[in-house]
């Protein structure tokens, strides 16, 4: 009886498990992010401003907007967890889009990277920064997140010139203006510049402008940015693939696919625990009037059974996944020369359904190849009836067999002695002996 009442409290923890945390994603990495993120401070002729900035390149390149420098006699910014002030010069300034480069020389921070991927309404995003009423006491020397949704993106103007803003409502205060807006995956997708106003017109003193509604905030778009770096030679990290985390809503088709195995995955778990309780309680009558031995011959045919996946009660032949006798060898050179071996033995797909996943990403592919012009998760070699496959999972650069281009999630034979080419880089298969 106690070890029944231990097995359906072990149930109810995972289900509580699955229903409230199967769609959880982790949070971008803030404090690595962070590290990018600088406080701008101005001496004006009303006293001192605050605001915020981000490092672009590895060369003290920092991004914010104009209105946060435009009226300062002395411009400083500083680093994250410290109390260091560098001298700021400016070198560019945009006012139609209020946005402004400006340089910190000896400032060593990391960059942040720029996100060319479309920004879709719904998806989540993240606004960080050094809002002045954070400061109590003493000044922050860390800065604030806050997390939210795009609301909508739409053609709108500062001044007078259209382009796109963001609405969005991660909670943004004074002293944000100038900070990243970010993705899921830590990327800037548009710098924080304006809570929504209203402009009230006054009996005698003309026009004033009040916060208006909670919950809206906007930010330039992050292609502006890109633009004023571009036109002024200014060097900086970017990518365009979408955000492969679960809940984006700019996930690819092999992440919505992934999703949807995971969910009838859940589906199917779910199924085995009602009729493992059902067959529980009719153990638990059984133990009443049969002997010991028969208790465990139950327990032990149930057991076999949910191992195998098999409906109870019906005999099957579990089927496995032939292996190749030989593996496969891609060999290739870098950009700078270096030689590149990537070896597949055959042991290296056993157990493994949807295959070996290429890319430059760490945490999100088996092979890592590191190269700029290869995607985070570029290919994949899968194993089928015991022949190789690969296929393309929607790269930026595309996946190439034989000099032919590969249309994404369509899995074409790999054969010995083929040419493949991952963005820049091609490797001759061979066979692994």
């Amino acid at each position: 009886m106690q070890l029944i009442c231990k097995y359906w409290r072990l149930v109810g923890l995972v289900l509580v498990f699955l229903f409230f945390f199967r769609d959880a994603v982790a949070a971008p990495d803030f404090e690595a992010l962070e590290k990018s993120v600088v406080r701008i401070v101005t001496k004006t002729s009303q006293g001192i401003g605050t605001g915020t900035g981000f490092v672009i390149n590895d060369r003290g390149y920092i991004a914010t907007n104009v209105h946060v420098i435009a009226d300062g006699s002395l411009i400083k910014t500083i680093p994250t967890n410290s109390n260091t002030l560098y001298d700021v010069d400016v070198i560019a300034m945009s006012y139609e889009f209020d946005l402004a480069i400006v340089r910190a020389p000896g400032i060593n921070l990391p960059p942040i990277t720029l996100s060319l991927a479309p920004s879709r309404k719904g998806q989540k995003v993240w606004a960080i920064g050094y809002p002045g009423g954070a400061d109590r006491n003493r000044p922050a020397y860390d800065p604030t997140v806050q997390d939210g949704v795009i609301g909508r993106i739409f053609s709108g103007a500062w001044k007078t010139q259209k382009f796109r803003i963001i609405q969005h409502n991660a909670p943004t205060n004074p002293g944000n203006s100038g900070g990243p807006l970010l993705d899921d995956c830590g990327r800037v997708i548009g710098v924080n510049t304006q809570a929504s106003l209203v402009v009230i017109a006054g009996p005698s003193d003309g026009v004033t402008r009040v916060h208006h509604a909670a919950g809206i905030y906007w930010s330039s778009h992050i292609e502006e940015l890109a633009k004023l770096l571009r036109d002024n030679a200014i060097s900086f990290q970017s990518e365009d693939d979408a955000c492969l985390t679960a809940d984006s809503t700019g996930r690819s088709a092999e992440a919505e696919r992934t999703k949807t195995q995971a969910d009838d995955a859940s589906q199917r778990f779910l199924i085995w625990i009602i009729l493992l309780g059902a067959v529980a309680l009719a153990a638990l009558i059984l133990a009443l009037k049969k002997p010991r031995q028969q208790i465990i011959h139950v327990a032990e045919y149930i057991s076999q059974h949910l191992k195998a996946k098999e409906p109870i009660g019906t005999v099957q032949k579990r089927v496995t996944e032939k292996l190749p006798e030989h593996g496969l060898m891609l060999a290739g050179f870098d950009g700078n020369g270096n030689p590149i071996r990537i070896a597949l033995p055959p042991n290296r797909f056993a157990g493994q359904r949807l295959g070996i996943s290429l890319g430059r990403h760490p945490e999100l592919v088996n092979e890592i190849i590191q190269d700029q012009n290869v995607s985070r998760r570029h290919a994949r070699i899968a194993v089928q009836a015991g022949q190789f496959y690969i296929e393309d999972l929607n790269s930026r650069n595309g996946t190439f067999l034989n000099h032919h281009k590969l249309s994404p999630f369509q899995p074409m034979l790999l054969d010995y002695g083929a040419l493949v080419r991952l963005g820049g880089l091609e490797f001759r298969v061979s066979k692994l002996e």
